[in-house]
This record gives C-alpha cells, sequence and structure tokens, in this order.
C-alpha cells in the first residue's frame, strides 16, 4: 500500500535525523505502524470504511485467479493457478504480493472451479498467508494428486469445505454469489472426489456474481456441450462481464451462449501469444459481430472492475492504448 511506503520512509528518515525528542518518539510509533502494515496488512479494518464492490481479474499469465472485495471486507477469491515453469508458484510470486499491494491480510473463501493445475496450483501457497476460512469445490472431479493434496492441506488448517449443490450459496448484504446449472445427482458429500477424467471441465462450478451495480459469470472451463446445456437450464443468464470459458477457447464460446449471456464485456484470463489460442480467432470474431468488448490479461493486465453509482467503472493496468476505464449502465439481469 503506498501509504504504508509513504508513512515507513517518512518516519524512518526522522528517526535517524537530529529531530527533537518528542518528535523522534512520534516518528519511532509511525515506523513501527508501518512496519506491523507491512507484516500484517490491515485490511480486516480498512475494508470496513468501503462502500464499493470490487473484482480484480488478476493477470497470473496461462491461468486465472479472480479476486472479489465486498462492500463491508468480505474476500473471496475464485481460482488461483496458472501453467508455469517448475519451481515458481503464481500463488506465492504473483497472486499473494497482489493481495498484500491492496491490503488484503485475510481470505473469507477460496473457491475452485474445477481440478485442473492452472485452476488451483497456487492455492495451497496462500492457506498460511491468508487463513481462509472456507474452501468450495466442484463435485465429479477427477482424483488427481496435486488435488488430493490441495484438500488434505485445507482439512489439516481445519478449514470447512463446502461442495455448492446449487442457487445462492454466499450473500453479503446486497451481494449474492450463484451456482448455476444442475447440481450433480446422487453425489454424497464425501463421494464427490470420482475419476471423470476429461469431464472435469464441464464439471466447472459455474458461479454467478451480482451486486447492487453489476453482474458477472465465471463459468470455469465449460465446453460449447456445457453452455448449451446450461441455455437450455436457466432462465436468466444476462450478465454485464463474462469471463471468457476455457481461457477464450474455440472449443467454448459458442457464439449462441456469448449472445444469451449478452455481455459488455468478455475477459479472458489468458497468456498473450503467438498461437491464437487463447483466445481464439473465432471467439474474436463473435465477440466482435456481437458488439462485445474484449480484454486480455495477457495484453490488458490486471482488470479491475469497481461498482458505481449503479454502473461500473473498468480499469486495465497495463500502459496501452486501450483505456477501458468508463461508467456503464448494469444491468444485472433486469
Amino acid at each position: 500500500n503506498i501509504f504504508s511506503i509513504i508513512l515507513y520512509y517518512v518516519s524512518f528518515l526522522l528517526t535517524i535525523s537530529s529531530a527533537s525528542g518528542m518528535l523522534r518518539i512520534g516518528a519511532i510509533t509511525a515506523l513501527c505502524a508501518a512496519l506491523v502494515m507491512f507484516l500484517a496488512p490491515v485490511s480486516g479494518i480498512t475494508d470496513k470504511w468501503t462502500t464499493t464492490d470490487t473484482v480484480s481479474f488478476i493477470d497470473v499469465g496461462q491461468g486465472s485467479s479472480n479476486l472479489i472485495q465486498l462492500a463491508g471486507g468480505k474476500t473471496i477469491l475464485i481460482d488461483a493457478g496458472a501453467l508455469t515453469r517448475p519451481g515458481f508458484n503464481c500463488g506465492e510470486k504473483i497472486i499473494a504480493p497482489y493481495l498484500w499491494s491492496l491490503g488484503v491480510g485475510r481470505l473469507d473463501d477460496i473457491i475452485l472451479t474445477h481440478a485442473d493445475a492452472d485452476h488451483y496450483n497456487g492455492i495451497s501457497a496462500l492457506f498460511e498467508r491468508f487463513r481462509p476460512l472456507r474452501l468450495w469445490l466442484p463435485a465429479n472431479q477427477s482424483g488427481k494428486p496435486g488435488y488430493h493434496s490441495l484438500i488434505s492441506q485445507a482439512l489439516a488448517r481445519g478449514m470447512t469445505i463446502e461442495y455448492p449443490q446449487g442457487g445462492i450459496f454466499i450473500t453479503d448484504r446486497f451481494t449474492t454469489l450463484s451456482r448455476l446449472g444442475e447440481p450433480p445427482t446422487g453425489i454424497k458429500k464425501d463421494e464427490s472426489l470420482v475419476h471423470l477424467g476429461s469431464e472435469n471441465n464441464d464439471n466447472s462450478l459455474i458461479v454467478s456474481l451480482r451486486t447492487r451495480d453489476f453482474s458477472i459469470l465465471f463459468p470455469g472451463d465449460i465446453s460449447a456441450s456445457k453452455e448449451r446445456r446450461l441455455i437450455e437450464e436457466e432462465r436468466i443468464l444476462d450478465h454485464d462481464i463474462l469471463l471468457a470459458p476455457h481461457h477464450g477457447s474455440s472449443t467454448s464460446n459458442s457464439a449462441q451462449f456469448l449472445k444469451t449471456v449478452n455481455p459488455d464485456y468478455l475477459i479472458v484470463s489468458a497468456k498473450t501469444g503467438d498461437n491464437q489460442l487463447f483466445p481464439s480467432a473465432r471467439t474474436r470474431a463473435s465477440a466482435k459481430r456481437l458488439g462485445i468488448t474484449m480484454l486480455t490479461t495477457g495484453h490488458n493486465g490486471t482488470i479491475t472492475v469497481t461498482g458505481k453509482n449503479g454502473g461500473f467503472e473498468l480499469k486495465t493496468s497495463a500502459n496501452s492504448l486501450q483505456n477501458h476505464t468508463r461508467l456503464v449502465a448494469a444491468s444485472n439481469g433486469e
């Protein structure tokens, strides 16, 4: 936090200067306060003062991680993973420093959409640093060793593990997080880890966030066939912002699905490269034809959405020619 940094250096310089006794005592006190803010961010206090809801699509490279900060202090992370070189943990090297820079020192909930490494391999590094209370998992996921290890670590830390079945599963003031789609049938809580292999993607948790000012759909890595089933199952899919399924892949993001969700923005969480797979040329063409503004974390950096006066303000962190900061009237499915 920039305030903490300024406080640290000003108080440090005053401490080592020839300032008077009382001024030096005050500087030492301020220096200690700055150090505490570095070591233990005061999000639990400062977030109580906020009156807006914010969502950050964090630039983690080829992966996905999304931070939700609700008015009143609740913090929720949806996914935390990336495809990286061995020995590099995106949770430790990217996500944790980003959360600390915002003054976030505690997570209330972590939601994992599905058991693919580029969505979960940074989560375990966040357990100790941010002490989340609950871990929300999808049912019917393959038993990958890393996934089982993640669950074991959560249980060892006394975290509550939940499997949302359908409808609203988190509420906070005027905000809801809901699981869309038909819930799995015949699955008991202690039998939720089954070997379904490639079915992991279509068994993703499909999470709908609705606040007073905007709505966002987080569909995980669902395929076009799952998109069609979701359209048949759900009466209302309208959202202001859509996190592109499967990182903008051509196997997802059907024109019918994009048209039904009808977002103002399509956010693609993917590393920018020359292969044009994420997002695919077809996804780009569909978004352009439907008049949807598409942003990618690989090109635009971390993308932040903040509620404002019945709409939202969207900002990108990258210094590019595209500055998508503007106020958009939110539909919220109404």
